[in-house]
């Protein structure tokens, strides 16, 4: 066996020894590449010049910085003895170094499922190691003992389509739960929208009062999306629990329902009475219509009106507002009045000339002459008859 590039002749496991112990960064380099690509050549010695195999992972512990342990750890796992187990154990956590977190995985991944079964399962639920945990997960998702709380997190983690989801149901509701309320929480959610299916959400409603406040956050939004039939009486529980994302939950879930909303406008006024500007803001957007006065007690906040106006029946009622409103120094304001003349077909008389509103766009004056001609249509046709 001889070295690369240097002049290092080796006779036996002595000389290896040696030549690593050199201090000479390229003979130790050039001796760990000899034994990545014959192993057996090296092993071959045998012991009489010291243990190759725990000399190396003595090595490797002991080594200073990443590029001579990643040298030691790629000669280890090219000999791959039984008794390197611990320094894979070691190497896995080495997210710092991931040529030797990655190498340990591989090497981890080939051992019984008896010897890294407790060692992997701890990795997995360390969610502080998020790399870790996942590649925890890929090895595991070949065993086929996992308990529920295992079969969960390895299906959210592991790199596999084929990976088995446990279905959501009585068996498996604390596991989800779990899950739920914690780091993988966005994954989770995303799972069981898209499988868990209208059984899921049942499962789900039944325990309403018992769930963690984030699930019942979610449930009350997951069903105003897909399962309306089943989230009116949850989404009234929202309004009422006192509690701030429980709430927020509702108005939106009811801003998509509007024909719910309609039902709870009493609570939903109650909202927007609040000091709270996030809490009003929901409960405006999940009103299902707003009133003139509400229109005008927020002229001063841009947001609350544009959202209080488009809100506003487009009726003859309100004829006299939006024809104010078309002279408004914001252009957005006055987009949206126009929209809501537009809408019904406002009369001549209200909207005069056109060019009598200071500050129009040429879009705003358009629409106000199609407003007038399609009423001067309509006027000749009934003369006509």
């Amino acid at each position: 066996m001889s070295a690369e590039k240097k002049k290092v002749v080796i006779n036996g496991t002595e000389d290896i020894l040696a030549a690593l112990d050199s201090g000479d960064l390229g003979i130790i380099a050039a001796v760990l590449r000899a034994i990545v690509v014959d192993p057996k050549k090296a092993l071959s010695y045998g012991n009489s010049g010291g243990d190759l195999t725990a000399e190396l992972d003595k090595r490797f512990r002991a080594a200073k910085g990443n590029v001579l342990k990643t040298g030691f750890f790629a000669a280890m796992t090219a000999i791959d003895a039984p008794e390197y187990l611990e320094a894979y154990k070691i190497g896995f956590f080495m997210h710092q170094c991931p040529e030797i977190m990655l190498a340990a995985a591989a090497r981890l991944a080939e051992r019984p499922a008896e010897q890294i079964r407790d060692f992997l399962a701890a990795a997995l639920f360390n969610d502080a190691m998020p790399r870790q945990a996942q590649l925890a997960a890929n090895i595991m998702s070949q065993f086929n003992d996992l308990g529920k709380r295992e079969a969960i997190r390895v299906a959210l983690l592991a790199n596999r389509e084929d990976s088995a989801l446990p279905p959501l149901n009585a068996q498996t509701l604390d596991a989800w739960l779990a899950e739920l309320c914690g780091p993988l929480r966005v994954e989770a959610l995303r799972v069981l929208e898209h499988d868990a299916g209208e059984s899921g959400y049942r499962l789900l409603k039944a325990h309403w009062p018992g769930l963690p406040l984030p699930v019942r956050a979610w449930v009350l939004e997951w069903g105003a999306r897909d399962y309306p039939v089943h989230v009116p009486d949850l989404l009234a529980d929202g309004l009422d629990s006192g509690n701030r994302d429980l709430q927020l939950a509702a108005l939106q879930g009811l801003a998509a329902r509007p024909e719910f909303a309609k039902l709870l406008h009493g609570r939903i006024a109650a909202l927007y009475r609040s000091e709270d500007r996030t809490m009003r803001i929901a409960a405006l957007k999940a009103m299902p219509k707003t009133d003139e006065k509400m229109v005008s007690s927020v002229q001063e906040d841009d947001e609350f009106l544009l959202l209080s106006l488009k809100k506003l029946p487009a009726t003859k009622s309100h004829e006299k507002l939006f024809c104010e409103l078309l002279s408004d120094e914001r252009w957005v304001i006055r987009s949206i009045a126009t929209k809501k003349l537009l809408e019904y077909g406002s009369s001549t008389a209200a909207l005069g000339d056109p060019s009598d509103h200071v500050g129009l766009g040429v879009g705003t004056r358009t629409a106000l002459y199609r407003i007038q001609t399609s009423n001067q249509e309509i006027a000749d046709c009934a003369d006509e008859k």
